[in-house]
């Protein structure tokens, strides 16, 4: 009887986070690690995502940021350190090249608008179905399904300035 040799898992080449584009990658911003972990389960569950990082509060999430240069930052309003309209000013300001989108647990046409004023720019409730999360991060990050709706196949562009 022949023997083979055992098939091991291919390492992963060092650079190749940064050989994903950077309108893919997310930064989580939350300060529930738990709440985190979900949404970056959530994200990494679409193959054309990639979460580069996540943070617990403003601070962190700029300096991350900065080093990471996601394409997209998904915020939760109950950040630990300050609320997520004043988190929302401070990344908006701070990063204001990165889209940002902001969840929050009530949503309300008021609450929206002054999230929009903050430099948001989609606001979705937690407690709603979050497949409009995902088809807006696609959206945000210049990624369309070739072929309508069935998920199977994308492309990527970037958005034209």
């Amino acid at each position: 009887m022949r023997s083979f040799p055992a098939i091991r898992p291919q390492r992963l080449r060092t650079g190749l986070a940064a050989e994903i584009p950077a309108l893919s990658r997310i930064l989580i911003v939350a300060g529930n690690s738990t709440f985190r972990a979900s949404l970056r389960t959530l994200f990494e569950a679409q193959h054309e995502f990639m979460v580069c990082g996540d943070a617990r509060d403003v601070e962190e999430a700029i300096k991350k940021a900065n080093k990471l240069q996601p394409g997209l930052i998904i915020l939760d309003s109950a950040v630990a350190s300050i609320n997520g309209f004043e988190t929302a000013k401070a990344l908006s300001s701070a990063l204001p090249s990165i889209p940002l989108f902001l969840l929050m647990d009530e949503y309300s046409f008021g609450s929206e608008k002054e999230a929009l004023l903050s430099g948001v720019c989609a606001v979705f409730a937690k407690r709603e179905d979050l497949t409009s999360l995902i088809a807006n991060a696609r959206a945000a990050c210049g990624i369309q399904d070739s072929e309508a709706g069935n998920g199977t196949s994308d492309t990527r562009r970037r958005p034209s300035d």
